[in-house]
This record gives structure tokens, C-alpha cells and sequence, in this order.
């Protein structure tokens, strides 16, 4: 008998810090992948090649938490709903009452920035190794 779904997101994205996939960029390239750097603040930023910081208030994501509640500066990215596990993004569907999710690609700072990476070459390895930690 086929699994009945109730309720399908068709609009999640996968905000997951570049550490959780970064060891997988050849290390020749490494020192041009995004990464996470801590803030004064206490916060979260994203630094990427070409762009200025970005500081991790986008990731304010409703994921698991009551409506109504936001955060919207001082944000680190792994506290952040949407960016831990798939255990914990299991956890935060059944908190939202989903049976399944449709993910793309994080909207503010995935792939699409990363084409400021000025050198071709580390450009299509970390979106490779990008692609390659999806799969």
C-alpha cells in the first residue's frame, strides 16, 4: 500500500553551513570556499569570495519554532532551524506537521553567490563538492 502524504512543503531550502561540506573541495581550492565566521556580536557571517560579509540574519528560518517567533540579528548558524541534521530537519518536519519537503538550494547565499569566485577552476570544484555532499 502507498504511503499517504498529507501535507508536502514544495518550498524548502537547505541552509546548511559550508563546513559540513567544505573538507570535500580539493585543498588546493579550499582557502576560496565559503566559510562561517564568528562576529563580535556573538553572531554568525558568510564569507564569500566576491561578496561583501554576510551576515547570517537570513537564516532567521521558521523551521520548527512557533509563529511569531523571530530573531533576526546575533544568529549562529548552527542554532539556526533548517541547518542542523537530517535527524533534526526530520524533527522540525514533524513539529510543522509535514510528512515531506520539496529542498532547493539555499536562496541568499548558495551556489548563485559563489559565482563571484573569480578563479574558474575552484569555482567548479566547490560546486562540485557541493553537489557531490548532496548526493
Amino acid at each position: 500500500m502507498a504511503r499517504e502524504y498529507r501535507l508536502v512543503s514544495s518550498d524548502g531550502h537547505l541552509e546548511v553551513p559550508p563546513e559540513r561540506w567544505v573538507h570535500r573541495v580539493p585543498e588546493k581550492y579550499r582557502d576560496r570556499a565559503p566559510r562561517t565566521v564568528h562576529l563580535p556580536d556573538g553572531g554568525d557571517a558568510l564569507l564569500i569570495e566576491g561578496q561583501p560579509l554576510l551576515e547570517a540574519n537570513f537564516l532567521d528560518l521558521r523551521a520548527g519554532r512557533p509563529a511569531g517567533q523571530w530573531q533576526p540579528f546575533g544568529l549562529k548558524v548552527e542554532e539556526a532551524a533548517g541547518t542542523g541534521s537530517p535527524q533534526q530537519r526530520v524533527k522540525e518536519q514533524d513539529t510543522d506537521g509535514l510528512d515531506a519537503e520539496v529542498l532547493f538550494p539555499a536562496m541568499v547565499a548558495g551556489p548563485v553567490l559563489w559565482r563571484n569566485i573569480s578563479h574558474d577552476e575552484a569555482y567548479k570544484a566547490i560546486i562540485r563538492a557541493y553537489n557531490d555532499w548532496l548526493g
